[in-house]
């Protein structure tokens, strides 16, 4: 610049040729300094994108090792449903090692009862992946293979079963996993596979079937009782009849109320197998709904109570104890209900209530509260009470107040 300055000055260059030195110049260095710019911009460029794929390849393998040492069941599978990685967790579950069903799709590993629902499941996930994928801008949606169409409001929660390996021979033992698949991003942001994580569920099953066969076992062990009970009843009842029975009334008696009191026993224990066979089956357990008059049912009680015997076969309401019936005459409301358990309750409470009441009274009463539309019974008695240590104790199972010390 300073040289054809000075030319220019002593006439050696034309104005023309010094200004035209001056336009190519400019321009030429606006351009190198552009593409020098460029270079060194590119150079940031790559240095963060070299720096982005390491922490991705970093990643990718912390995902490995993560899969590899989880202490559930994980596994990776690809857009086909085939299975790409399978942890040490469910090798030792399982049997089945990452060489065994690399490469295999999970529907050909899992047991055929439940292919239906982890079709369903990945189905389901490859929807909220792809979902995610139209949200990012991403228009790629091919090669979802077999699974490509999913069903909308699927859950991704699935309970698995996988037969059990053991020597590398397959067996007809089943693991019970509860699994839920996600969608996997890969390097590009888009989904790349599956995610399955879950939770080793064999000792729930095992409760589960172990529940089952008890309910079972209730019910046909108090079916079979039943029959033979009846029959002692009805025996002792006939007995009872006959001259020869005569001499032998007490102990008939005492058999016959043994009889009574296992067979009301198993009939409840046949209603709780029931009631726990519909909880378990997911079924409502119906309520009793029979009208029942509270009145009736007091006179009943009372009834039983002064013909009631103890173990000795005495009567159980000593003859200074006064059973008082408060519902006699009183207006209550007929209420839907059990009438035979509500019976059964009263009962039970009555005969606490006298075997610890040496003199004084035992009352049944009622309430009827309109506020809350409902009846409210109390059996009140003059007996020594429970003490407060007593309290604590008494509902829980097999646990009884033998005597007490505290006033009442």
């Amino acid at each position: 610049y300073g040289i054809v300055f000075e030319l220019g000055r002593f006439g050696a260059i034309s104005s023309l040729g010094e200004q035209a030195f001056y336009a190519y110049t400019d321009a030429t260095l606006k351009v190198f300094q552009g593409a020098l710019l460029a270079m060194l911009r590119n150079r940031q460029d790559l240095h963060s994108i070299l720096r982005w794929w390491v922490a991705a390849l970093a990643a990718g393998r912390d995902m490995t090792s993560l899969i590899q040492r989880a202490k559930v069941p994980v596994f990776l599978l690809d857009l086909d449903g085939c299975i790409l990685e399978w942890n040490e967790n469910l090798h030792s579950l399982t049997g089945c090692s990452q060489e065994d069903v690399q490469g295999r799709p999970l529907l050909d590993v899992v047991s055929a009862l439940c292919k239906d629902g982890v079709e369903n499941a990945l189905e389901a996930a490859l929807s909220a992946g792809m979902a995610e994928d139209d949200l990012a801008g991403g228009e790629d949606s091919e090669g979802v293979g077999m699974l490509g169409k999913a069903s909308d409001g699927v859950s991704q929660l699935v309970e698995i079963s996988i037969p059990i390996r053991k020597n590398g021979e397959a067996t007809t033992e089943m693991r019970q996993l509860c699994m839920t698949f996600v969608p996997k991003s890969n390097e590009e942001g888009l989904m790349g596979g599956i995610l399955g994580i879950g939770q080793d569920l064999s000792e729930v099953a095992e409760l589960r079937m172990v529940q089952e066969r008890k309910s079972a076992l209730m019910a046909m062990l108090s079916h079979e009782i039943r029959s033979p009970l009846h029959g002692m009843l009805g025996l002792t009842t006939a007995l009872l009849e006959t001259p020869a029975g005569k001499g032998m009334s007490r102990q008939l008696g005492m058999v016959r109320s043994c009889a009574a009191r296992l067979l009301d026993l198993v009939t409840n224990v046949m209603d709780l197998a029931q009631s726990e066979k519909k909880r378990l089956a997911g079924k409502p357990i119906e309520r009793p709904t029979c009208p029942v008059d509270l009145a009736e049912i007091a006179d009943e009680v009372i009834v039983m109570m002064n013909m009631a015997v103890d173990k000795r076969n005495k009567p159980l309401v000593k003859s200074s104890v006064r059973l008082t019936n408060d519902l006699a005459g009183k207006q209550l409301p007929i209420v839907p209900g059990d009438s035979y358990k509500l019976t059964q309750l009263l009962y039970n409470l009555m005969t606490n209530a006298c075997k610890f009441t040496d003199a004084g009274s035992v009352r049944i009463s009622a309430d009827y509260k309109t506020d809350q539309k409902i009846v409210e019974i109390g059996i009140t008695d003059t007996g020594r009470g429970i003490s407060k240590q007593g309290q604590k104790s008494i509902f829980k199972p097999f646990e009884q107040e033998m005597d007490s010390d505290a006033g009442s």
